[in-house]
């Protein structure tokens, strides 16, 4: 139990070091093209990427800390990989928090569940780095035809995706980082999640384009998660939310 307390009491120091040097990223709204751009003349390999945001923030976050407390990408468990690691192992996450039609969205989808399972046995806590923003939507299209035009030549799983007749989702062409969450989860709080109905299973019997199943991904539904998971961040979702208290 002693020991359980200690790991515990070490992420929550850890997470708000990391909430320190991140929060200057809250309030400021991230235009779309500046940003595809940026990750294009980095190299990052990610610049085409529909969600765009994601991996904006997921870059720009790992590039922050590591300049500032050090650590730097997390390890990799399959092909699944953690996206930071000082003593312990984060992932990045950017959350909507409203929908294309305006209602609110609280529902948010973790990394895969192997992933966070392997690394729960290993550290005994997993963090989590959640950007909630507030998008702005492509409705017209129009910053969908832009990003089209930087990416050239239609990849294969747009090829496939067009001859299914499926629809193109809509994009968000800007976000607003509205707040920053940083939250633990030990094993016993997946437990407790999963049976309180606030942690789920994402992706189960879903398949990939090539028809090859897509691995389990846990979500958590971002309005109920507990107040001692919580290490920083009070935006109301659903209902009013306290920080932890300073250790």
């Amino acid at each position: 139990m002693i020991a359980d307390v200690y790991a515990i009491s070490m992420i929550d120091k850890e997470g708000k070091a990391i909430y320190s040097q991140l929060k200057s990223m809250i309030g400021p709204s991230i235009d779309g093209k500046e940003a595809i751009i940026e990750m294009k003349n980095k190299k990052s390999r990610n610049w085409k990427q529909m969600e765009w945001m994601g991996f904006y923030l997921e870059e720009k976050t790992r590039e922050i800390l590591t300049e500032t407390i050090g650590g730097g990408k997390g390890p990799l468990y399959g092909r699944t990989g953690m996206d930071y690691k000082l003593e312990y192992v984060w992932d990045i996450k950017v959350h909507s928090v409203r929908d294309a039609r305006g209602n609110n969205a609280n529902e948010c989808v973790l990394n895969d569940t192997e992933a966070i399972e392997n690394a729960l046995v290993e550290y005994g806590s997993v963090g989590f780095m959640i950007y909630l923003v507030n998008p702005e939507w492509d409705v017209k299209g129009e910053f969908k035809e832009w990003h089209d035009s930087q990416k050239g030549k239609m990849s294969d799983y747009v090829k496939e995706r067009i001859e299914r007749g499926a629809p193109s989702r809509m994009r968000k062409s800007a976000v607003e980082v509205v707040d920053l969450m940083i939250v633990s989860l030990s094993e016993e709080d997946v437990e407790s999640g999963t049976k309180g109905g606030w942690l789920m299973g994402f992706q189960n019997g879903m398949r990939n384009s090539n028809g090859n199943p897509r691995r389990s991904k846990i979500k958590i539904n971002v309005g109920r998660i507990p107040d001692k998971c919580i290490i920083e961040g009070n935006l109301e979702i659903g209902r009013p939310r306290q920080n932890r208290n300073n250790i």
